[in-house]
């Protein structure tokens, strides 16, 4: 039988089954967001923040803070790097992207609401699902748990700036993975939260984590098959959009949560 425990916290500090989750999960729904300004010789590339692929009806969306929008709007186009290690980012007008559904802070930034799902036009959706996938609660966020004994941890899938690579005209962005214990999701107003502690690997060092914002938030849960194997499921949860430092000094991430997101997603 496999230890739950001790793979539990193997994963926290980036052990193997870590870096499978993270690129199945971060390559298959997760996107950096790159601001592409001026054109030709005269481009700039500018990292605005992450997100996440989803189905939302017929609708191939990207789910974001809203935030991170409000800085997409000032660029001629959105670049999403959609293979890994490639310098490419493939463009997206910004002018063509519709927002479906918004809930924008009004003045409190640290409570929000922040969340946006962006429409993207059908005639980018195919190239874009040559590479990615849109994600599905119903197909692909199914908790396989009936019967077993497992352990839930909470993963933030972004692309921190600090880690990434880029010039004017190229970036060098991969999806990172952020896993840690799952808190208790909480209620402020009308909203719900949760308040994640940041948990690189201690031999990467970074100082922040601007460029997450908008990313995943992702319960994962492991358990041990019949034959003793570590087995694993996900569900995407949360949407991150503010960092904090806590009363101890520890960095927090703090993410809206699922009755967010569902107040968000368009009806009908």
């Amino acid at each position: 039988m496999c230890d739950l425990k001790k793979v539990f916290e193997e994963m926290k500090v980036g052990s193997e089954l870590h870096g499978t989750i993270v690129k199945e999960i971060g390559q298959r729904f997760a996107v950096s967001l790159l601001g592409i300004f001026g054109k030709g010789e005269k481009e700039v590339l500018k990292t605005l923040g992450s997100g996440t692929l989803v189905l939302v009806g017929q609708s191939r969306c990207i789910l974001t803070a809203s935030h991170v929008w409000k800085a997409l709007q000032h660029s001629d186009s959105v670049g999403i790097p959609l293979i890994p290690e490639m310098t490419h980012a493939f463009p997206i007008l910004t002018a063509s992207i519709t927002v479906l559904s918004e809930l924008k802070p009004e003045k409190d930034e640290e409570w929000g609401p922040d969340i946006v799902f962006l429409k993207l036009p059908n005639e980018y959706v195919g190239s874009i699902e040559a590479r990615k996938g849109f994600y599905s609660e119903s197909v692909d966020g199914k908790l396989e748990i009936e019967g077993k004994e497992y352990l839930s941890g909470a993963l933030l899938l972004g692309s921190p700036k600090e880690l990434g690579t880029f010039t004017a005209q190229h970036a060098d962005f991969s999806i990172d993975g952020l896993f840690t214990d799952l808190e208790t999701t909480y209620s402020h107003g009308n909203f719900d939260y949760f308040d994640e502690v940041a948990a690189k690997p201690p031999n990467i060092p970074i100082k922040s984590y601007g460029g997450m914002s908008g990313g995943g938030l992702w319960e994962i849960r492991v358990y041990c098959s019949e034959k003793g194997k570590v087995q694993w499921s996900q569900r995407l949860i949360g949407v991150i959009y503010y960092q904090l430092t806590d009363s101890e000094g520890k960095r927090i991430i703090r993410c809206h949560g699922p009755k967010t997101i569902e107040a968000a997603t368009p009806k009908g």
